[in-house]
């Protein structure tokens, strides 16, 4: 069947199986995206930040469901961290990236070389043949499998009308079944000091076409002789909040870069996947997207971050999403001024009892034992026997 390029692309990624699918509405990938939710019956649920897009795609790949994103390129160009990251901690599903080039300059603010910088990202790619873009699609899914990294597909927005080729019987048998469930490797999927050098080396042999899996894995030690001693108190600071966490935790739990990252070592094994400074949301949210039981950071909604800039982003899709996401204050300040969009977006009322009960129940005499009530912040002089006074529970609603 001849049809559009644009419809060829949505029905290549319905036939693949798609479970997750983003986007970010520009030049030639609204088209894209509206084309495949007509094909799968439902509304169109457009992204507003290229990076967290990426990232919610990405974290459902890391989980074992096939996802797409669809973005200009130029957008593509500002999600290069999450796109950088993701080739280190790689995938479990197909994971592809339909990035729409703009080489005459059409609605863009430059004519880039959009090729050249996929290429120096390092991602495996290709430049797609309209006439096939069918089977591109499928086959950047079968490679992304093979390598368990994900794969982009550029297009021009000019080729998008163009007729191409739907075939009456697609041959899936080279992305089919699909991936197992997703399996616990931190070293793999826990981006931090400890394994960047595997991880590494595990990209290179898998570009090159090498037996990445006799790559000998590193040695995984618990968390308070992995770490220097100048942090080994800083560490034993946040041990409460960690066990508390570790008690509640989903089957995947996703973590921000800093040293909390490390809580994913022994004993605690809190965390699960770490990319970026900011994109634990957006990936826990990719996990479960649209439901309301999505875990970020290991509780129901919510997530830890050290700094206000980095994670609202991704805090603000889970609000748009209708996750509702709480935030963890420091020293009493909290991380989103009244002006921004998380508050704006009216999230609902959270419940965090389920951590914080632990805290009761806790026989330690040191431990907190107050009975944290629904939406309301908890005086910093109620903390007096807490062990880590620095910290309290507020909701964003």
């Amino acid at each position: 069947m001849i049809a559009k390029a644009k419809e060829a692309i949505a029905s290549a990624l319905r036939a693949a199986g798609t479970d997750v699918a983003t986007c970010v509405p520009g030049l030639g990938a609204t088209e894209i995206y509206d084309d495949y939710c007509k094909l799968q019956a439902q509304r169109p649920v457009f992204s507003f930040h290229e990076e967290v897009a990426y990232t919610i795609a990405h974290g459902a790949a890391l989980a074992g469901k096939r996802a797409f994103t669809a973005m200009k390129a130029h957008g593509f160009f500002k999600a290069a961290n999450s796109v950088s990251d993701s080739l280190y901690s790689g995938t479990s599903a197909g994971f592809v990236s339909i990035v729409v080039d703009d080489r005459s300059g059409i609605q863009s603010d430059s004519i880039a070389d959009t090729i050249g910088f996929v290429k120096g990202l390092g991602i495996p790619h290709k430049a797609a043949d309209v006439h096939d873009v069918f089977n591109d699609i499928l086959q950047g899914f079968a490679l992304s499998e093979k390598l368990e990294l994900p794969f982009a597909l550029i297009i021009d927005a000019g080729d998008l009308d163009l007729p191409s080729n739907i075939p009456d019987s697609p041959v899936m048998e080279n992305i089919d079944p699909k991936p197992a469930d997703y399996q616990r490797n931190i070293a793999r999927h826990v981006l931090c000091p400890p394994f960047c050098k595997y991880q590494r080396d595990v990209l290179h042999c898998k570009l090159s076409g090498g037996n990445w899996k006799c790559i000998p894995r590193p040695t995984i030690r618990p968390l308070f002789e992995a770490l220097p001693e100048k942090w080994k108190s800083v560490a034993e600071g946040y041990s409460i909040v960690f066990e508390a966490l570790r008690s509640v935790k989903g089957k995947i739990t996703t973590g921000d870069t800093g040293l909390s990252t490390l809580f994913a070592l022994p004993p605690f094994d809190c965390i699960d996947v770490t990319t970026y400074m900011g994109g634990q949301p957006s990936a826990g949210l990719g996990r479960k997207p649209g439901r309301r039981q999505a875990r970020l950071g290991g509780l129901r909604r919510l997530f830890l971050h050290r700094r206000r800039t980095p994670g609202t982003p991704g805090g603000c899709a889970a609000a748009y999403s209708a996750q509702g996401p709480a935030a963890m204050q420091r020293n009493g300040q909290d991380h989103r001024r009244p002006e921004d969009p998380g508050r704006a977006a009216g999230a609902p009322p959270l419940r965090l009892r389920g951590a914080c009960h632990l805290y009761s129940q806790s026989s330690e005499p040191n431990r907190c034992k107050i009975g944290h009530q629904k939406g309301r912040a908890v005086p910093r002089t109620e903390h007096h026997s807490c062990r880590l006074p620095q910290f309290r529970l507020k909701n964003i609603g």
